[in-house]
C-alpha cells in the first residue's frame, strides 16, 4: 500500500518519485508521479472563496488522474551540464522513457509497485536526484502494457 504521506503529498497536487536500480551499470532510472489537478481547484482559488470565519466557500478536490513516468538515463545523459545538453543528449541517444496516464491512486501503487519492493523509498522529486527530463521524449504507454511487461 502506498504510505499515507506519498498519498497525501499527491493529494495535495504535489509530484512524488523514487529511484530505481537499472540494473546495468552506467544506467539510473526513475519513477516519477505527477498528480493532475483540475485548474479550478487551486489552492489561490479556495484562498479567494475563504469566508472571514475560516470556513471554505468550496471544497479542494483531489487529483483527477496521475502522469507516471519511467525514465532510465546513461552516465553520458547525466553529465549534460545545461537544461538544452540534456535535450540535445536525449535526441541524439533516446533513452528509454514512457509515460502512463492512470486514473486512481491504486492504478500508480501497482505500477510503483511493479517496479519497487518497498514503495517507502517514494519520496519528493529532489531526494532522488530526479532530472526532470524533457517531457516530450516520453512515448505513451497503457497500464495494462506496463503492468504486463515484465
Amino acid at each position: 500500500m502506498l504510505p499515507e504521506r506519498v498519498q497525501r503529498t499527491l493529494n495535495l497536487g504535489h509530484p512524488v518519485a523514487a529511484k530505481l536500480a537499472s540494473g546495468e551499470p552506467g544506467w539510473t532510472a526513475w519513477l516519477f508521479v505527477r498528480p493532475v489537478i483540475r485548474r479550478e481547484a487551486t489552492w489561490d482559488a479556495l484562498r479567494k472563496g475563504w469566508s472571514l470565519d475560516g470556513e471554505a466557500a468550496q471544497r479542494f478536490e483531489p487529483p483527477a488522474q496521475f502522469v507516471v513516468r519511467y525514465t532510465r538515463l546513461s552516465d553520458a545523459h547525466l553529465e549534460a551540464e545545461e537544461r538544452d545538453d540534456l535535450d540535445v543528449a536525449m535526441r541524439t541517444n533516446p533513452p528509454e522513457d514512457w509515460v502512463v496516464l492512470a486514473q486512481d491512486l491504486e492504478t500508480v501503487e501497482r505500477i510503483l509497485s511493479h517496479f519497487l519492493d518497498d514503495l517507502e523509498g517514494v519520496r519528493l522529486p529532489a531526494a532522488v536526484d530526479y532530472p526532470e527530463p524533457p517531457p516530450e521524449f516520453a512515448r505513451e504507454r497503457s497500464a495494462a502494457d506496463v503492468l504486463g511487461a515484465a
